[in-house]
This record gives structure tokens, C-alpha cells and sequence, in this order.
């Protein structure tokens, strides 16, 4: 209602709602980037987290992750860390066929450079 003239300004409630409209927007635009946020800082924290990769020895499970198989690039298993087959709940370990009984070595060789064999 105009306060001068006492009559209702019939533009007066479009802009009432669209003001209201845009507020609402603002709060939902706020919510999503709340959530936009919330995503971006889990995907920071994973992104930080190593990977892990699971092998499957003959049946015995070794877990390691990609820095430590990069550290001999030019091997099979450097291979599998540059595909990115990173480990994940539901999928399965990387299963090679072969005896477990040296692979600690292999993998201790690829961490620390030296291999230091059983006698």
C-alpha cells in the first residue's frame, strides 16, 4: 500500500516475491556451496591419503602403494602403480601366480633399495 495516496501498489507484492523468491535462491545457493565445499575438502583428504595397492601372492596378501613400486619404474609391478589400480573395498587384490615365500624381500627391496635375501 502506498503510504501517500492509500491505495495498494499491485507491484508492490510482485517485488515482495521475488525478493522473497531471491532469498530463498541465495539460501539454497548457500546450501550448495556448503556442500560443494564439504566434497572439495573429502576429495583434498583422499587425495592426500596414499593409495594402497593389494597384491594377491599365491594366496598371501601384500599391501603397498604406488610411490613404493615407482621407485623401480621399469618393472611390472612400477606398471600396475602407473595404471593406477589403486585398492578399493569392493574390488579384489591384484592376483599373481606365484610363490608368496620371496615376495617380502621383492617388496622390501623395492622400499629400500637393497635386497637382502633369505640363506
Amino acid at each position: 500500500m502506498n503510504e501517500l495516496t492509500g491505495k495498494v501498489d499491485p507491484t508492490h507484492r510482485r517485488r515482495r516475491n521475488k525478493e522473497d523468491s531471491d532469498s530463498q535462491s541465495e539460501g539454497i545457493d548457500s546450501q550448495h556451496e556448503n556442500v560443494d565445499a564439504q566434497e572439495l575438502r573429502r576429495l583434498a583428504e583422499d587425495r592426500r591419503k596414499p593409495k594402497r595397492i593389494v597384491l594377491d601372492i599365491g594366496g598371501e596378501k601384500f599391501v603397498t602403494t604406488p610411490c613404493t613400486l615407482n621407485r623401480h619404474p621399469k618393472t611390472r609391478l612400477a606398471g600396475l602403480a602407473e595404471a593406477d589400480v589403486a585398492y578399493h573395498p569392493s574390488r579384489q587384490a591384484i592376483f599373481f601366480d606365484r610363490s608368496s615365500r620371496l615376495f617380502p624381500f621383492i617388496l622390501d627391496f623395492y622400499r629400500t633399495g637393497e635386497l637382502h635375501l633369505p640363506h
